[in-house]
């Protein structure tokens, strides 16, 4: 058996079987042995294949280089030499590995020569909450790249601490948020955190979504991608704040070819609950991807056709497909006159944010700003005190926007910012009315009747109900 030197020099003699722009792809590969090492690691191949073999053109019968799990490179396979027993990647998935080790490259140089230290980076995207600026915002990626390893626990402990947040604070406050004036030194705290963890969670999914789409590297082969769409972005999305619920959904697009089946097969059968973001983010997808726009727009028409034949029986599930039908149709079929309304709107909220002076940081007058400009800071907005009120009306008309944007542009740049409070008093009271809002519209649960002690038991069994589940609920 080989060793890993012998593996080397054998490979290196087998290169002469490709030549021009394939060798090229080899050789870049192979001087980045130990990131190919660490991909293949992330990629969570099966068990049962010892070596991959990785596509240098689009033609199944090659050229491949094989490397083992460990990413030693073994061989080099010519055009026509099957790799059988191998598991294979694709030419697509090749380059985009290139494409990724290229970008660590370059990510790793500038860390090493910066002072980024990735800690300090990461405390300090979570302490910006939702005035992170876009130069932050890369060098967060930037650093969030290197430590690729602690991306998905980090983002499973945040979800973790936004979802003991919101519990405490409905279960301590409840509908009562909306009446609070004067917040006490730990009502405060308690609000900070979750409004910090929130945002976070938001920066965290967009670092692992775009890293994922624009290095060509959606997880078909784990349940990472899935599990992260299903339930953080959901969470998000339903916060109604306007900047992490479009980050919600851009990120949910970005992971089209794991979500799109499944959500063309959810919509059809879920019920009210999520329905709305399931359509907003095939919608957006749609806008994307040209192949499932006419399956999307088939499926609304039939909805809103259902719904109109229906008359006055219409159920509150066929009400919401008719919402969503006619709010969104426009959109898919005129994305331009959609994205012209975001824009007006954002100017329109810009224009009179800065009459009133509401936020601190504006220093630019409307004309002074570019189109680009003036949505990152429409984004920004939090709440009707600062004119940026969510609604799906408002989400609708940016899916143009977003179907277009990068990660970066969901982000104001720094200059836009200026001295814009993280976490301000205004922002406390204003962040207990949306929750309050948000808690007093939960639907209450009603409560099961409790038979008489003489009535027949529910579970039917004939004896009354004293002799029967009482005795046991009793016990």
């Amino acid at each position: 058996m080989m060793n890993h030197a012998g593996h080397q020099v054998h490979f290196l003699e087998r290169l002469d079987r490709v030549d021009g722009e394939e060798q090229e792809l080899a050789l870049k590969l192979y001087y980045d042995s130990e990131f190919v090492c660490a991909y293949l690691d992330g990629m969570h191949i099966p068990a049962e294949f010892d070596r991959v073999a990785l596509a240098l053109s689009d033609e199944p019968d090659g050229p491949h280089v094989v490397v083992t799990r460990g990413g030693i490179f073994v061989t080099c396979l010519g055009a026509g030499m099957t790799p059988r027993g191998l598991y294979v990647l694709e030419r697509a998935r090749t380059v985009g590995l290139h494409g990724y080790l290229e970008q660590m490259r370059a990510a790793c140089d500038k860390v090493v020569n910066s002072d980024l230290v990735p800690m300090r980076v990461f405390r300090s995207a979570r302490k910006a909450a939702h005035c992170l600026s876009r130069e932050a915002f890369e060098e967060f990626r930037l650093v969030a790249a290197l430590c690729s390893e602690e991306m998905y626990p980090s983002l499973t402990k945040c979800s973790g601490r936004v979802a003991r947040g919101f519990q405490g604070i409905s279960l301590r406050l409840g509908s009562k948020a909306r009446r609070i004036r004067k917040m006490s030194p730990v009502l405060e705290k308690r609000l900070r955190d979750y409004w910090e963890d929130l945002f976070y969670l938001s920066h965290l999914t967009v670092v692992h979504a775009a890293n994922a789409a624009e290095l060509e590297m959606v997880f078909k082969e784990t349940r990472r991608a899935e599990e992260l769409v299903e339930l953080n972005l959901f969470v998000l999305y339903a916060e109604m704040l306007f900047g992490v619920s479009l980050r919600a959904l851009w990120c949910a697009a970005a992971y089209a070819d794991v979500l799109a089946p499944h959500l063309m097969k959810a919509m059809r059968w879920e019920d009210t609950g999520k329905k709305g973001y399931y359509t907003m983010v095939m919608a957006l997808i749609a806008l994307r991807h040209p192949e499932y726009h006419h399956a999307l727009v088939a499926l609304l028409r039939s909805w809103e056709s259902a719904a109109c034949n229906a008359g006055e029986k219409i159920s509150s599930n066929q009400g919401v497909e008719l919402i969503l039908s006619r709010l969104l149709l426009p959109v898919l079929e005129a994305p331009e006159e959609a994205r012209e309304e975001h824009l007006r709107r954002a100017r329109c909220q810009y224009e009179q944010a800065w009459k009133d002076d509401e936020f601190k940081g504006l220093g630019f007058a409307p004309d002074d700003l570019s189109d680009g400009q003036v949505i990152s800071i429409y984004h920004l907005m939090l709440f009707d005190r600062q004119g940026g009120q969510t609604t799906i009306y408002h989400l609708a008309h940016a899916l143009p926007f977003l179907a277009q944007a990068s990660a970066a542009d969901l982000y104001p740049p720094a200059m836009l910012l200026g001295n814009e409070p993280s976490w301000a008093p205004f922002i406390g009271l204003a962040w207990l009315e949306h929750l309050g809002a948000r808690l007093s519209t939960r639907t209450p649960v009603k409560a099961t009747q409790t038979p008489g002690r003489n009535d027949p038991c529910p579970c039917a069994s004939g004896r009354k109900y004293k002799q029967c589940c009482a005795r046991v609920a009793l016990t």
